[in-house]
């Protein structure tokens, strides 16, 4: 199973899974790349003119292309593809048996391809496999085809491996990678049911920069406290001993109910370049005390360790929550230096401000807006200025804790990601306020994945999109919840979230309007905003009619769409009946920042474009497809809406459907606004 990268944030939570894994989450994907501009073309009728590319640059462009978007460009012609199979071939990544069997297959007939491969990831079997199950295939045959085709020495150029099946493979497989792969120093695995062999090849590596071993999800919940298995002590040796360089590492357990590892001999090690770690889980043990390992031989880890970027500590509070106090938690520390990612719980993140300053969301203020006194009291506030990212999906948070939340926020200013589980147990009694202090303690975030797996129906979903104007930053945004039937469409929380966010970028447009002679110029209304006068901390800042200034205006051009940061958002409806606890999902992404809203007539245009750019999934998906602007009609601006919807339906199995429709603007602030 895939370690967390150190690379980047984004790559962090491409490489980890925790309980978003579980409901079967695809992560924020990137913006789509534009397809490669074709290699020749013709400069009129009767032109052979041609433009051509050297080699070498072709092959750097297509180190910046999509997978999909390499396959596109190698289809022009033979001698383009012979160019991009190194590129083609360089990551191959199976995901379900029938992958397996055709790629590895294909792989034996032609061994030329396979020494292009530098990272292979198969997944026979797969159990996070939705909404259908995967078909079943014989995970030896999957180990003995890629064994075969390495001792023909088709994987020379191997460097990462990864097993995801349901049962570590055989020690054949181990054995073959390490005598014929050269390169490999990225080896990932997983364990289902079966005990480890104590002896296994996997454990006779050497010189590795990443490991993973991790229980799979899926195992059930056969015991409480489960109790810690030991690793075998060949893993520590090699571990410790023969991997000097590691510079990433996984030891956890993803079926935390039935199956732990443990982790205190981690204690004594030592890596210089360690970036990534990830470990747990981490619980209750029998007399209800926290099973982790001891806080000062960890806390003596970390600090051995400057260069982590990612840490992850997974946790199992699913029956119970976790303690109020975090010196009950044991495994509460200081923060690497240079942490720039953290999953965990809210009790291990900077320590807040002493009781005697006062501390509430609304009160606590690192950026006065008065000056500060020459001389300063000393506060033992512990600002972490370099974590980015945070994930506290462990377990829900609930409203008694949120004032501290909202503290530990505000002493990490650098955060620009959250991913945040909340537990709202009456949706209808009206949240929004509680909603704006959660963000307003992190006004900088630009990726946000909320979710609530309770019922959360149209008036806490408004109430959500409503609060997310205080964060102008906010790029994507996730929302996970509980599914009724009784709840409006995917796309129908889409549009009223890209316009409760773009509503909130005009406001700010017009409150920043309000600090200057400006006159907005809307549609069908104009409004005229005064100019304060300029103030002096400490000074009467009441002006003398004699001194106004003279009434001048500045024109303002409103661009409600590309004010509004946020080009993409995801949805997905969590239901514990289904397959992954996933009924629906649906990514929709802004892919022009503004375009005319199409008359009527151009219905038919909009039905070829949408047609070229997928297929629909059921009877009446073209219809929902072609909705017309409507009142949207002559707001002057609209943005073109890249949608990808797939799920299970009520009646008639899954669906899988791509489209485009067009999302208007917010209506223009009213007259009635001016003063």
């Amino acid at each position: 199973m895939s370690a967390p990268s150190s690379s980047t944030a984004a790559s962090h939570r491409d490489r980890r899974r925790s309980l978003k894994t579980i409901l079967h989450l695809p992560l924020f994907p990137g913006p789509r790349q534009p397809a490669l501009a074709p290699l020749s073309s013709a400069t009129g009728p009767d032109s052979s003119a041609s433009v051509s590319l050297p080699e070498d640059i072709l092959r750097e462009i297509a180190q910046e292309l999509s997978q999909s978007d390499i396959l596109n460009v190698s289809l022009a012609s033979s001698h383009i593809r012979n160019l991009l199979i190194p590129e083609l071939y360089r990551t191959v990544h199976l995901k379900s048996s029938r992958s397996c069997k055709s790629a590895l297959a294909m792989l034996v007939r032609k061994p030329e391809l396979s020494q292009h491969i530098q990272k292979l990831a198969v997944r026979p079997n797969y159990y996070l496999s939705w909404p259908n199950r995967d078909v079943h295939l014989p995970e030896a045959w999957v180990a003995q085809v890629i064994s075969r085709i390495a001792r023909k020495k088709g994987l020379k150029q191997l460097r990462t491996f990864d097993w995801d099946g349901l049962e570590m493979p055989e020690d054949d497989l181990w054995r073959t990678l390490r005598n014929s792969c050269p390169e490999l120093k990225e080896v990932f695995s997983n364990v289902g049911f079966q005990p480890l062999n104590p002896n296994s090849e996997l454990f006779q590596f050497s010189d590795l920069t990443n490991f993973s071993l991790s229980v799979r999800h899926g195992l059930g919940e056969s015991d409480i406290f489960p109790t810690h298995e030991p690793l075998p002590p060949a893993l520590w040796t090699m571990l410790l001993h023969r991997c000097p360089a590691l510079t990433e590492l996984t030891l956890c357990s993803f079926s935390a109910s039935h199956r732990l590892f443990d982790l205190a001999p981690l204690a004594s090690a030592s890596w210089p370049s360690l970036s990534s770690l990830t470990l747990g889980a981490f619980g209750y043990a029998s007399d209800f005390t926290i099973a982790a390992p001891p806080a000062a031989p960890f806390a003596a880890f970390l600090a051995a360790h400057p260069g982590l970027t990612y840490l992850r500590l997974a946790w199992n509070f699913k029956r119970w929550m976790s303690p109020d106090d975090p010196a009950d938690l044991g495994l509460v520390f200081e923060f690497p230096e240079g942490l720039e990612a953290f999953s965990g719980v809210m009790q291990q993140l900077p320590s807040t401000p002493p009781s005697s300053l006062p501390l509430t969301p609304t009160s606590l203020s690192l950026t006065p807006s008065l000056p500060l006194p020459l001389t300063t009291p000393t506060l033992n506030i512990n600002i972490n200025t370099t974590l980015t990212t945070l994930d506290l999906m462990c377990e829900p948070l609930y409203a008694s804790r949120a004032d501290r939340l909202c503290a530990a926020l505000r002493l990490l200013p650098s955060l620009t990601g959250l991913e945040l589980w909340v537990h709202i147990p009456e949706p209808n009694a009206g949240h929004e306020g509680f909603f704006r202090e959660l963000w307003g303690a992190a006004t900088g975030l630009e990726d946000l994945h909320f979710m609530c797996t309770t019922g959360f129906g149209k008036k806490p979903l408004a109430e959500l999109a409503r609060s997310l104007d205080v964060l102008p930053n906010l790029r994507t945004f996730a929302l996970t919840k509980g599914h009724r039937y009784a709840d409006e469409s995917m796309r129908r929380s889409a549009v009223r979230i890209f316009g409760a966010v773009a509503a909130g970028a005009r406001a700010r447009e017009v409150a920043s309007a309000a600090n200057s002679n400006w006159t907005w110029v809307g549609s069908g209304s104009t409004l005229t905003l005064p100019s304060p006068a300029p103030s002096i901390h400490g000074a009467d800042t009441t002006t003398p009619p004699s001194l106004t200034p003279p009434t001048t205006t500045t024109t303002l051009t409103p661009t409600p769409q590309t004010s509004s940061r946020l080009t993409q958002i995801n949805i997905r409806w969590a239901r514990a009946s289904c397959r992954n606890h996933l009924k629906q999902e649906g990514t929709y992404e802004r892919i022009s920042a503004s375009m005319p809203c199409p008359p009527a007539a151009s219905s038919s245009a909009t039905s070829s474009q949408i047609k070229r750019r997928g297929t629909f999934g059921g009877k009446g998906a073209g219809k929902a497809a072609l909705d017309r602007c409507g009142e949207e009609e002559g707001l002057g601006e609209a943005a073109t809406i890249d949608a990808w919807e797939r799920g299970l339906r009520a009646v008639g199995g899954a669906f899988d459907r791509r489209y485009q429709f067009v999302l208007a603007p917010p209506p223009p602030p009213s007259s009635s606004a001016s003063g």
